[in-house]
């Protein structure tokens, strides 16, 4: 399970949070210091500001907690903790901006948090999730010869075309295209790692795309460079040529691994 990417995002996601309130903490606890040393040199009558020790004790809790749940999602996926380090330095600067500007940095980082997750699920809404033996299309043909094939193409998922089409394809081998979406870092415990979608046939030297449902990350979208920065990745597929001969048929299915998987009936 230690290369379980979700159980790898979790850990990471928990301890980038355990780092960034324990960081604040200390920040806190430095201007907690300083203000207390002031009072102390000043001799002043009234009671030193509270806010700053509130603060301190609630990063610390939260801190703590947080913590704790990264260890034991470590333990229980068997992770390094070497692979854990950019997300606490990450956690760690964002921790002393916290603790430097409670509230504006708070409300910055919650917007923030907030709009990656929604970018990145309505983007994986445009796929499908990949399971495991899942089918992702299936491929008949009726008709062949020198002139065109007339197939019946099935697609389980709607992957925004009816569900079973006939086509008239041009003459030559057949073949699958498709699309992979993985998933990595903290986004992937909350969308899941791995999405799928059907994007054309091949037929010979010819291409007949099928119509996909665009994402707000999807090319040529001007949010499109951000897919890399939230951990969102995407990997064409072209499957291995399917002949163009009558009766023949083909089934594309997710394999055991992330990938897709090309069987003959």
């Amino acid at each position: 399970m230690g290369s379980d990417p979700a159980t790898l995002g979790a850990a990471g996601l928990l301890t980038a949070l355990a780092a960034l309130f324990f960081t604040a903490s200390v920040v806190s606890l430095a201007f907690f210091g300083i203000k207390k040393l002031r009072f102390l040199i000043a001799k002043e009558r009234c009671a030193p500001p509270r806010m700053g020790l509130s603060f301190l004790f609630v990063c610390l809790s939260l801190g703590a907690g947080f913590c704790a749940w990264a260890l034991v999602i470590m333990g229980r996926g068997a992770i390094n903790p070497d692979r854990l380090y950019a997300y606490a330095v990450c956690g760690a600067a964002m921790g002393l901006a916290f603790g430097l500007f409670p509230r504006t940095s708070g409300s910055l980082l919650a917007v923030l948090a907030l709009s990656s997750l929604a970018l990145a699920w309505m983007e994986s809404a445009a796929w499908h999730a990949s399971l495991p033996g899942l089918e992702v299309a299936r491929l008949s043909v009726y008709e062949a010869n020198d002139s065109s094939s007339f197939v019946g193409l099935s697609a389980p998922d709607r992957n925004a075309l009816p569900v079973v089409q006939n086509l008239r394809l041009p003459p030559g081998e057949l073949r699958f295209e498709a699309e992979l979406l993985s998933v990595r870092g903290p986004l992937a415990a909350f969308i899941g790692t791995g999405f799928h979608r059907l994007t054309g046939l091949r037929a010979g030297a010819e291409r007949v795309a099928l119509p996909v449902e665009p994402g707000p990350l999807h090319e040529p979208s001007f949010l499109a460079f951000l897919a890399p920065l939230l951990g969102l990745s995407r990997e064409p597929f072209l499957s291995q040529g399917i002949a163009a001969v009558e009766f023949a048929r083909a089934r594309l299915r997710i394999g055991l691994e992330p990938g897709f998987v090309l069987s003959f009936d």
